[in-house]
């Protein structure tokens, strides 16, 4: 064996002498373990629809299209109402070819002496809170029958949406 082999094989076997000999710092007590997660509040469970009346002019599918002030291009809505009180609504902002946003909703609706009100339980797929004033709207039908349907958001300034009747399954162009 040569001499630097066994200078190294000895330093080893000191330096692992003297390691033994070393008092060891107490290791940490181990972090208790993390508490279970807590569940995620759930959902209110939404109020079920109330049919609508037989022969309701408002059952349908209704399709309109508005500019709005401030807002650069068209807004699209489809909005469709159907016998057994449920809706679903969608709203998009487009200009030409290029949709700008889209604003996908469901949940009930109900009339009652010239007033449509409706509720959303689905926001862009995802569950909310149909009892909160955001989700809740109401509108002042203006005309309803055959293949129009005017309607007004109760609130100041609001403007007309003259929509037209389009067969069902239709979607937004």
């Amino acid at each position: 064996m040569s001499r630097f082999a066994v200078r190294a094989a000895a330093v080893a076997g000191a330096a692992a002498a003297i390691a033994a000999c070393t008092p060891q710092r107490p290791r940490a007590p181990e972090p208790p373990p993390a508490p279970p997660a807590a569940a995620a509040p759930a959902q209110p469970k939404p109020r079920p629809c109330t049919a609508a009346a037989a022969g309701s002019p408002l059952v349908g599918t209704w399709y309109a299209t508005a500019s709005q002030s401030g807002i650069k291009g068209r807004l699209h809505i489809l909005l469709v109402l159907e016998q057994d009180g449920s809706m679903r609504q969608t709203q998009r902002v487009a200009s030409g070819r290029d949709i700008r946003s889209e604003l996908r909703e469901s949940g009930c609706w109900e009339a009652s002496g010239g007033t449509l009100a409706t509720r959303v339980t689905v926001s862009n797929g995802e569950p909310v809170d149909g009892e909160a004033a955001i989700y809740r709207n109401m509108y002042r039908v203006e005309k309803s029958g055959g293949s129009e349907l005017a309607y007004r958001e109760m609130r100041a300034g609001a403007p007309r949406i003259a929509a037209r009747r389009m067969p069902a399954g239709y979607r937004l162009p």
